[in-house]
């Protein structure tokens, strides 16, 4: 006997419908036959067919051997360990609803769900955690939610990896948030190990280890193995040293931390030597050039702030206003200034006054500016647009320089001399003649603190000279080993710290209290020629004359002091 075949003319519709009715019927608790407790003690009635259908792990518990198949003919409910939130979301998705969940009940969902065997459930709780870790735009909520989901994912291994992204995309603002210290080592771990981690410099991972092995007494075994995880050759060779000096009071945990920082150290002066500036390959993504005085830094470290036709030879600080010579043109501009003010310009003349176009600048701590008009051999001052002669006739001038005391120093007999202005006369301070032959010196800049301690940057010797009150021969504190090294701008800071340009290598140097080794803080672009530098506000800025970047004033970030408790 033949068979007729019953197809239906819209199969997929039919199976919508039919979860409709199912859904109707749950919702109107008609013909219930199971129910469902939470830990709460609510009880979800059910169809005891629709949970099987949708799960094996339900065909098998309520249709088997099992105890809750028994409990089920008893009419007894199925204990079910989870919230009672969480049971609701798990019968309305079933019912092919949608319900929004809180992320704390979502991270027991998608537990429940793996439990159940209902994978789909188990993707889509996943996918709306993850979506809620990309859909949070402040920071700080997102290393909220990101360390509260993290602590919650033991097991959970593609959520976990996810929150671990996330963490080390905004590492520094979680390593604010209390459950930082609540982190496992192996997720610390995970975290500073990839190359993703976002921190504005490498010395931000390492105080987040170390406020993190604060957070227990049982972490120093797992410490040892963090450290690795930390690109101590991307630190600064300051803050190296800061933290060399820590590791040794902290004991014999210490020790491993110490034992890092001497490679890194070793590791760093091997690799300031090449003469490749692309030799050092950064662990993090966004670091993008390196440097044993600045270490690694991001791409935002440099900026030029300034745009020059004369690269300035000259830079001068007052009152947070930097001054720079440009040819005949002397600039004015504070930090965040779009562009700079001409105080002394092109053609600019004051009381007869015009200026060449080869002048130093520096500015007196009560305003005037002090202008060594070289090509004139003058010094002339400046103040609210009016200019006056200062000194005429000054032989061979070089420089000058007026201290934080408001002295007037100038460096002229080709550089053989330094002499300062008393009265309307300049009376020696230092001439090379008079030194030994080894302390004669031939300089191109020179500079002055508020205790009157005169620096010289004597490029023919290739070194900084140091002149203190009361000392009748100067002080070698920095040598450049380089016989094709040229000395010209420098700057010393109130820790004692020299940073000076070096013209001819192209390079910028420091040399710290104690050593006269140059450590070097920037490597210019070929054909960069930096001229003189200035340092404000953890600033360093540089002149440079050229090279790809284009002649300016660029403004380097110095890296803070490492300050580890």
């Amino acid at each position: 006997m033949a068979a007729v075949a019953l197809e239906h003319s819209d199969l997929e519709r039919h199976q919508v419908d039919m979860m409709r009715q199912q859904r109707r019927l749950w919702v109107e608790g008609r013909f219930c036959d199971v129910a469902l407790r939470s830990r709460d003690g609510k009880e979800h009635r059910a169809h005891a067919s629709v949970l099987c259908a949708a799960s094996t792990f339900f065909d098998s518990l309520l249709g088997g051997s099992f105890l809750e198949a028994d409990q089920v003919q008893l009419g007894q409910p199925v204990e079910v360990a989870a919230s009672d939130a969480t049971v609701h979301a798990l019968l309305e998705y079933i019912y092919g609803g949608q319900p929004e969940v809180p992320w704390e009940d979502s991270i027991e969902l998608l537990r429940l769900a793996d439990a159940y065997h209902l994978p789909a459930l188990a993707a889509a709780a996943e996918a709306g955690l993850r979506a809620s870790l990309d859909n949070h735009q402040g920071t700080a909520d997102i290393a909220d939610l990101a360390l509260k989901i993290l602590r919650q994912t033991q097991g959970l291994y593609g959520l976990r990896a996810a929150c671990e992204v996330k963490v080390a995309a905004h590492f520094v603002a979680c390593m604010q948030h209390p459950d930082f210290l609540k982190l496992s080592g192996s997720q610390l771990a995970k975290i500073l190990e990839s190359p993703d981690l976002s921190v504005p410099r490498e010395e931000e991972a390492l105080k987040g280890l170390m406020k993190w092995l604060k957070g227990s007494k049982d972490r120093a075994d797992v410490f040892a193995v963090l450290l690795r995880n930390v690109d101590f050759r991307s630190i600064s060779f300051g803050n190296l040293a800061r933290t060399r000096e820590f590791a040794s009071s902290m004991g014999p945990i210490g020790d491993d931390l110490q034992r890092e920082v001497d490679e890194a150290l070793l590791a760093g002066k091997k690799r300031s030597q090449l003469e490749t500036p692309d030799s050092f390959r950064p662990k993090r993504r966004c670091f993008q050039r390196w440097s044993p005085e600045l270490g690694a830094s991001c791409e935002g470290s440099v900026r030029r702030v300034v745009s020059t036709s004369f690269s300035p030879e000259s830079l001068s600080l007052h009152e947070d206003a930097i001054y720079a010579d440009q040819g005949d043109i002397v600039l004015c501009w504070k930090p965040g200034d779009v562009s700079p003010r001409v105080v002394a310009g092109q053609g600019w003349r004051a009381d007869g006054i015009k200026l060449s176009e080869s002048c130093h600048v520096s500015v007196s701590p009560s305003g005037p500016i002090i202008v060594a008009d070289l090509k004139n051999r003058r010094l002339v001052s400046i103040e609210d647009g009016f200019g006056k002669l200062v000194l005429a006739d000054v032989e061979n001038l070089r420089s000058v320089f007026c201290s934080p005391n408001g002295v007037i120093y100038v460096l002229n007999c080709r550089g053989r001399a330094v002499q300062k202005l008393v009265g309307a006369t300049l009376e020696p301070v230092f001439l090379s003649e008079h030194l030994p032959s080894g302390l004669q010196f031939v300089a191109s800049r020179l500079f002055v603190t508020s205790e009157e301690v005169i620096y010289l940057s004597d490029h023919v010797n290739r070194r900084v000279l140091r002149f203190s009150l009361g000392d009748t021969t100067p002080v070698i504190v920095g040598q450049v080993p380089d016989e094709n090294s040229n000395l010209q701008g420098l700057y010393v800071t109130e820790d004692g710290t020299i940073y000076a340009a070096d013209s001819e290598l192209e390079r910028v140097w420091a040399f710290h209290p104690g050593s006269t080794a140059p450590i070097e803080v920037v490597r210019c672009p070929t054909d960069a020629w930096p001229w003189t530098v200035l340092v404000h506000d953890q600033l360093l800025y540089v002149s440079q004359n050229g090279g790809e970047w284009g002649r300016g004033i660029y403004e380097y970030s110095l890296p803070p002091a490492l300050q580890l408790e």
